[in-house]
């Protein structure tokens, strides 16, 4: 039987291309599986790109409403979406059988789509996996792409014949040959007004298209977009043309491509997902084409599928997959063997030198505390036996003699020990220290357990408590001839010493041992022996050495039978338990021991310990102990940090400070437990796993101590745990609260370049590691405060010339990086220190969360809340502070993004902003931007010649439409040269001079009639941006002119009172001076990044040079539009007042100072613009002065609803209006003076 085709699916090939590598690597996941199989390529092409516009949240049918992914937005053209539908390339899967296709739909393998438009498979379809269908099925592949073509080289035209128009747009439509209103007409439309009406998002959009396809409403327009594969696209999309030619391609439909000098529409196009349009009258597109000012060509295209390969089959193709599998697993086993081969080379390097370093050593060194080591510092008359260890224990004697050492417990013997070990399993009896090891020892795979370390002061005080002269025993003894009853200092050891064997046969007839006999614990006890042996060496002191050795021989030894590690494991909690009875815990096992004894015996509940008779403290087991013995073994089992720290903190400390208080442990592993989990959920969290943050705590105790901030008498469970009964919180809730702080602060390492970043995150981390922060920055601090030494006040001397002083490490670490990095690494370092440990108490105590309190901080800074009875902890202060001087994105405006991006706090709070408030937040701006063009417009002009300035004139509507009256309305044409151009390397120190032909002009307007000229003369110091300060007599640049031609005779004009600038008496306009003016400071000017600048000075400065080291410690990278900007809103505001200007035609827009002075007193404003990317920049600025000025009551365009809504969405926009001796640059007085 023939082969039958069930049908067509399609992939992009780019996307086939990505899923292939990963199953070549091996890495692929089964995360396709396609069941729908269209007619034709083309259907299944299609059929692709609707599902891939469903899946960004766009539909392309009628049947479905668009449904957009949760949390995600869609993107308009350059995005997704566009890749999606404008993708050209594509693998075309066929599915063919020779079975009866009536059986399979009977079977259920495949089932028939309505209007025969394919099939629908049961079982999904695996590109690499071979298809499993019963019968004869196949499956190939093959390359394709979609491409439309134009098969007539005929099209019609209309209007203009000109060609290569600057500006053209298109439009897809179905192919008819009507007349030209016809053609256009809004009807033909509907289909692609209905799919962009489908998508659209913003409400007034959808209610105008609704108005166009209802041919309802003011404006009716067709859509026009800027690209003809968009237009082809779309058309294709709404108007669904019939496919031919057994479905590799459709019919024909019409592109129209409408060519003109000019924009048809000056605003930007509308944003809508699927692709940027505007919406165009006909009926005025038709009077421009029949005006020859637009040209329209109709062109016939369709949408054709061509096949770029020969169909391959599936099964060649998982072949080929699998041998690519191969040769990677080969070459990676090859690599795995040439670096196992290199690291075996490297060990046998390392063994041969090992080797002859070994070479010249004769025996094996004794350990410290062996027989040996022992034997070589004592006389020989200590020594009965040939080797030390052999010398017998003491025994009870009654022919002792007077000098002699006399026992007063039995002696082991080996015939003792065989018999109580067989009927006991357990004997006691008196033996050497020198038989005992000086380790822990275990039954099991591993033998040997580490004994840990100790702090070597709780070994000195264990020597001084129980084996030097001053505690010895004064005991009466009766010996020699005459029987004498006399005094006799002596040492007793002060605890039995717990041993364990596997089995009797490990001493049976022994009666010593080489420091072999296996301790269960205490082994401390027995390194303090060894430790008062070597000072008595060292003094040379014989009594206290006749003291050590006599004891030593007189050591109560307890041997156990001990064949399980679940014997070994209650020996060693006895033998603890025996050291903790005489009142001494310092050297006796930790509770992370007793946890591990619990795993050990597999304790699940309080009975099973209770059943082992487990002890610790002297206290039988309890739910409790059982409770924090879980807690810690989690803890060693998230890593090594927890135990690390302990460690450390024990060795400096000593074990009581919290090794044997399992209360104060359970409590950590509690809130460990509780800031892992809430870490989990924030993947930049510093720790990640209950044991790292276990570990920190304890190292931030070990630097509280270190630092001075307690001492280890006070350090109880109250100060680190505060007391429950009264709801205060401890130094652990505190530092929980630091380590919150240093979450929240990292991301803003993100704000800084690719390499500051990276270093910046590095020295965090040094920074919030306490054993690495005391080391490289806290301890050279401390010992500097503590090496300044006191004198007596005397009379002056001239001292000698001091040395430079060294840096110290933070400001080593703060010089690699800005004002505002050195200002959070000294924050975090005073937070390491504990500067603000009460505040983050309180806020612990209060449970408040971090981020929260910050961002209510700032709301209360912007509200200006004076008088208010709770202000913001001093730290959340400083925190502010910090964030506040990474955030320059409310300070600066964007040419690409109108609406102000939110604050940096506001983005580094963990809860962010709903999509209800994101949307709210956009319509709030839109209407801001409403009322900003009510008063203010913009406009760019192609050249600065006088056809096109009269042109922007008589179109700059109500400022062109201004009819005033003489001494009470006029109209303003302002130009200014500092606002106009920029050059130079360093325009911040050398201001930009107009070009000869501009001096020319200025002279030329002052010889005009009832022109007159006025002078400004500045106040104070220069602004050094301005490159007005130069240390050179007589070189100050602080009187400006201006010439102002009048619209009649002076004489006709009356005089106005001045109100401001009249530092020099002037009273009215009579005077020509302004004299007292401020320049304008940098807290004022808008800012704009470098590149974005590069855009508005393409001509003039095609390389935007970077601010000076001191401007971007104040304030970042972003720059003014013009460095040589002077003049300040006050002074425009006085010249508005004082001439009666209700209209301003700017030339040189400039900034916005005029603009922002007129939108202040409700002049009507129009400004002429650079280009459109400078026209865009100040709308945005414009924008955010109408803002300010909403929420204040006074100014015309005040409201006091829609100013509500400005102070809840956009408070962080007009905090940044205001003027704050944090921002402004300082500005100096005068030069400093040469002379001394």
């Amino acid at each position: 039987m023939a082969w039958t085709t069930i049908g067509y699916h399609a992939f992009e090939q780019r996307c086939f291309d990505e899923l292939t590598l990963q199953d070549c690597a091996g890495n692929y996941h089964m995360d396709i599986s396609p069941m729908r199989w269209s007619a034709s390529p083309l259907s299944a092409i299609s059929y692709t790109r609707k599902e891939a516009a469903r899946k960004l949240g766009a539909t392309l049918t009628d049947s479905h409403e668009a449904t957009p992914v949760k949390g995600k937005g869609l993107k308009s053209r350059g995005g997704k979406l566009d890749i999606a539908l404008e993708s050209p390339n594509y693998v075309i899967w066929r599915l063919q059988t020779q079975e009866n296709v009536a059986e399979q739909v009977a079977k259920g393998i495949i089932k028939p789509l309505h209007e025969h438009k394919g099939f629908d498979m049961h079982q999904p379809f695996q590109p690499f996996v071979p298809l499993a269908l019963p019968g004869k099925w196949k499956v190939d592949l093959v390359s394709a792409s979609i491409q439309p073509s134009f098969p007539v080289p005929h099209s019609l035209t209309f209007g203009s014949k000109e060609k290569d128009l600057p500006c053209t747009y298109y439009l897809a439509m179905p192919p008819e040959c009507l007349p030209l209103k016809e053609l256009l007409h809004v009807k033909r439309a509907f289909p692609l007004l209905k799919l962009l009406l489908q998508n659209e998002r913003d409400e007034d959009m959808k209610v105008l298209l609704q108005n166009c396809c209802n041919l309802t409403g003011d404006y009716i327009g067709v859509p026009l977009v800027a690209s003809h594969i968009t237009a082809m696209t779309l058309g294709f999309f709404a108007y669904k043309p019939l496919q031919s030619v057994g479905g590799q391609e459709t019919d024909c439909l019409h592109l129209l491509r409408f060519s003109t000098k000019d924009l048809l529409d000056t605003l930007p196009p509308h944003s809508s997902p699927l692709c940027p349009f505007w919406l165009i009258n006909p009926i005025g597109l038709i009077r421009m084409i029949e005006n020859q000012e637009v040209g329209l060509v109709v062109s016939t295209f369709k949408m054709k599928v061509s096949l770029t390969a020969k169909y391959q089959t599936q099964m060649d193709l998982v072949e080929h997959h699998e041998k690519m599998r191969l040769q990677g697993r080969k070459r990676r086993l090859e690599d795995d063997v040439a670096r196992l081969e290199a690291e075996l080379c490297e060990r046998k390097a390392e063994v041969e030198q090992v080797a002859k370093k070994l070479c010249p050593l004769p025996e094996p060194i004794a350990e410290p505390g062996s027989s040996e080591l022992v034997k070589s510092n004592l006389p020989k008359k200590y020594s009965p036996a040939k080797e030390m260890y052999k010398a017998p224990p003491l025994d009870i004697s009654a022919d002792a003699k007077e000098k002699d050492a006399s026992g007063y417990k039995a002696p082991w013997t080996s015939e003792l020990c065989q018999v109580s070990m067989q009927v006991n399993g357990l004997y006691e009896a008196s033996g050497l220290v020198l038989w005992l090891r000086t380790g822990v020892y275990s039954a099991g795979v591993s033998r040997d357990i580490t004994p840990g370390d100790v702090a070597f002061s709780a070994l000195r005080k264990f020597e001084a408590d129980y084996f030097t002269k001053d505690v010895a025993l004064n005991a009466f003894i009766t010996r020699g001839a005459k029987k004498q009853r006399q005094q006799k200092p002596r040492l007793i050891w002060p605890i039995t010493m717990v041993c364990g064997v596997e089995a009797s046969s490990d001493i049976e007839n022994r009666m010593h041992f080489d420091s072999c006999l296996n301790t269960a614990g205490c082994h401390f006890v027995i390194w303090s022996w060894y430790l008062a042996i070597f000072h008595a060496l060292l003094k040379n002191d014989k009594e206290w050495l006749d003291l050590l050795w006599e004891v030593g021989r007189s050591v109560t030894i307890q041997v156990r039978l001990c064949p399980s590690e679940t014997d070994w494991a209650l020996a060693r909690n006895h033998a603890s338990e025996c050291l903790k009875s005489i009142k001494d815990a310092a050297l006796s096992a930790t509770f992370i021991d007793f946890a591990r004894i619990v795993r050990q015996l597999n304790i699940q509940q309080v009975s099973d310990g209770t059943h082992h008779k487990l002890r610790f403290n002297n206290a039988p087991y309890n739910a409790s102990m059982h409770r924090a013995a879980m807690g810690i073994l989690s803890l060693i089992n998230d890593g090594p940090e927890f135990e690390a720290s302990m460690s450390k903190l024990e060795l400096a400390y000593g074990r009581d400070l919290l090794s044997n208080a399992y209360s104060k442990l359970n409590r950590l592993q509690q809130i460990s437990k509780g800031v892992a989990t809430a870490a989990q959920a924030t993947p930049n969290g510093s720790a990640q796993n209950s044991g790292k943050v276990a570990g920190w705590l304890v190292g931030m105790v070990h630097l509280a101590l270190r630092l001075g901030l307690t001492n280890p008498s006070k350090a109880t469970e109250v100060w680190l745990l505060g007391d429950r009964k009264h709801g205060t919180h401890g130094y652990w809730q505190a530092c929980i609260v630091a380590l919150e702080a240093f979450d929240f602060l990292t991301p803003l390492q993100n704000k800084m370049p690719d390499a500051e970043g990276k270093k910046l995150a590095d020295a965090l981390l040094r920074i919030l590691d306490p054993e690495v922060c005391w080391a490289d920055f806290l301890q050279s601090q401390l010992s500097a405060c503590t090496d300044v030494v006191i004198q007596e006040e005397e009379d002056e001397i001239a001292a000698p010339a001091a040395e430079q002083p060294e840096l110290s490490a933070l400001d080593a670490l703060k010089a690699d990086f800005n004002k505002a990095t050195g200002a959070l690494l000294e924050l975090l370092l005073e937070l390491m220190q504990g500067k603000h440990m009460d505040d983050c108490r309180s806020l612990s105590q209060d449970n408040v969360k971090l981020s929260h309190a910050v961002s209510e901080a700032a709301q209360a800074a912007q509200k200006e809340q004076k008088g208010c009875e709770t202000k913001p902890l001093e730290f959340i202060k400083c925190l502010c502070l910090v964030v506040q001087s990474f955030d320059t994105s409310t300070k600066s405006v964007s040419i690409s993004a109108s609406l102000p991006a939110q604050s940096l706090i506001q983005t580094l709070t963990p809860s962010g902003s709903t999509e209800e408030e994101v949307v709210a937040r956009e319509r709030v701006w839109k209407q801001v931007q409403t009322e900003r063009r009510k008063f203010i417009t913009f406009s760019v002009v192609p050249k600065l010649t006088k056809d096109s300035l009269q042109a922007a004139l008589r179109g700059s509507g109500k400022v062109w439409s201004h009819s005033g009256q003489l001494n009470s309305s006029h109209r303003l044409i302002f130009a200014s040269a500092d606002l106009a151009t920029e050059t130079g390397n360093e325009p911040w120190m050398q201001p930009s001079p107009p070009q000869v032909a501009q001096w020319n002009s200025e002279d030329l307007v002052l010889t005009q009639s009832q022109t007159e000229e006025i002078f400004i003369i500045y106040t104070g110091g220069c602004i050094p941006r301005a490159g007005r300060t130069r240390r050179v007599p007589l070189s100050s640049r602080k009187v400006e002119t201006a010439a102002i031609r009048f619209p009649a005779l002076r004489s006709k004009l009356k005089t106005a009172k001045k109100e401001n600038f009249t530092s020099c008496g002037e009273a009215t306009t009579f005077q020509n001076t302004y004299s007292g003016v401020a320049f304008r400071p940098a807290s004022e000017l808008p800012l704009i990044t470098c590149a974005e600048k590069a855009k508005i000075f393409t001509a003039a400065a095609p390389a935007v040079p970077a601010a000076p080291q001191a401007w971007q410690d104040a304030h970042a990278d972003d720059v003014p539009l013009f460095w040589q900007e002077g003049k300040p809103i006050n002074f425009y505001l006085a010249i508005l007042d004082e001439f009666k200007v209700k209209a301003v035609f700017d030339v040189t827009a400039g900034s916005g100072a005029m603009m922002e002075a007129c939108i202040t007193r409700g002049v009507q404003y129009h400004g002429l613009c650079l280009n459109r990317e400078h026209m865009q920049w100040l709308q945005g600025v414009a924008d955010r002065a109408a803002c300010g000025l909403i929420s204040i009551q006074g100014p015309t365009l005040h409201s006091e609803e829609l100013g509500k809504s400005v102070r809840q969405y956009f408070a962080d926009v007009l905090q940044n209006l205001i003027p704050t001796d944090a921002n402004a640059e300082e500005e100096l007085v005068e030069p400093e003076s040469d002379e001394g």
